[in-house]
């Protein structure tokens, strides 16, 4: 049966076999050397439901109590930009509007030219040759695709533009 007892001079609590009653250790924490105490007996080790720990590790933390804080945004100067710019248009308001638009799907998986990663390079070019002013939205997606060599389903991600028509 284990029983647990405090080092005397670090208080760090251990755990030792009833048996070592008396023998001389060493503290893993401060290295003094004392001779095991008869100590309690350590309570059983808990039965762990696999389901509840499961539970337990995919719950959210306890949420702390709110504290309320009045925060105030700077004002632009006359003349200057607002500091909050208004969102976009819908697609569907754009197109009642006459405004037609493109939407370029960029996948990483074909930007790996020649075992380099080109995906930042060609989503760069293809945002330069839009122009911010015809630019509506920029979406990051992920998809799985069946790589052919392995024919194993594998994850990866890339952006999907949609920008205005020029």
């Amino acid at each position: 049966m284990d029983i647990n007892f405090a080092c005397p001079n670090c208080n760090v609590l251990l755990t030792a076999d009833d048996a070592m009653v008396g023998d001389e250790i060493q503290c893993p924490q401060c290295s003094l050397t004392f001779n095991v105490p008869e100590g309690t007996p350590a309570p059983p080790p808990p039965v762990i439901d696999p389901v509840q720990e499961m539970l337990a590790a995919t719950s959210t933390p306890e949420l702390k109590p709110r504290t309320r804080v009045n925060l105030t945004l700077p004002s632009s100067a006359p003349g200057s930009s607002s500091l909050i710019e208004k969102a976009n248009k819908p697609l569907e308001v754009s197109a009642k509007m006459g405004i037609s638009f493109v939407v370029r799907t960029i996948r990483r998986s074909e930007c790996v030219v020649g075992g380099k990663d080109r995906f930042d390079d060609m989503v760069a070019e293809v945002l330069s040759g839009v122009g911010e002013e015809h630019l509506h939205s920029i979406t990051p997606i992920s998809y799985s695709y069946l790589d052919k060599a392995s024919q194993h389903p594998l994850a990866d991600y890339g952006v999907m533009i949609i920008y205005k028509k020029q």
